[in-house]
């Protein structure tokens, strides 16, 4: 072995999983194939799960707080700007953006599903005339913009499988 890079991809990939999330994200900056190894391990080793404690307003950066290490982070994922996070499961965020579409991200790995339409609304439609904001059908305004109606279209999220682990997965 002529440098750390050169270890065998089954036993790194064996250190991966005796590591927490934390861990594994150090683990990957350092060097190309560790991180290759850390983007297709399954999972991490069982921790407490992390809280999303909001996006910062003036860097964008998320808020995340580690259950099992007390400690905070702010970490930059610009795949989350302005996206509603509406739940998490076996490590995927639910988000839905500005426009109403929803997504599954992993926001250590950056991988992401895109989730097919919602359900159209029986009694709304969008008017261009008005800065984003939602009209029923006679005309009246019923909430004043999408980033009202960003919170309120999906409450709670739960994913029945890993996609990671199973193709056929159902976000429910």
């Amino acid at each position: 072995m002529t440098s750390w890079s050169d270890l065998a991809y089954d036993a790194l990939e064996h250190i991966t999983g005796l590591l927490t999330m934390p861990d594994q994200h150090r683990f990957s900056a350092v060097c190309q194939s560790w991180r290759l190894v850390v983007k297709h391990k399954r999972r991490p080793a069982q921790e407490l799960p992390w809280l999303v404690l909001g996006e910062d307003q003036i860097t964008k950066r998320r808020n995340f707080f580690s259950l099992s290490e007390q400690r905070h982070y702010s970490i930059d994922i610009p795949e989350l700007y302005g996206q509603y996070i509406c739940g998490s499961s076996y490590g995927w965020l639910f988000t839905v953006d500005i426009r109403i579409n929803g997504r599954l991200l992993n926001p250590f790995t950056r991988e992401c599903y895109e989730l097919p339409p919602f359900p159209p609304f029986r009694e709304t439609r969008v008017l261009p005339i008005a800065e984003e904001e939602v009209y029923n059908s006679n005309g009246v305004r019923i909430v004043n913009s999408f980033r009202v109606m960003q919170k309120k279209l999906v409450v709670k999220a739960i994913l029945s499988h890993d996609p990671k682990e199973r193709s056929d997965f159902t976000a429910m």
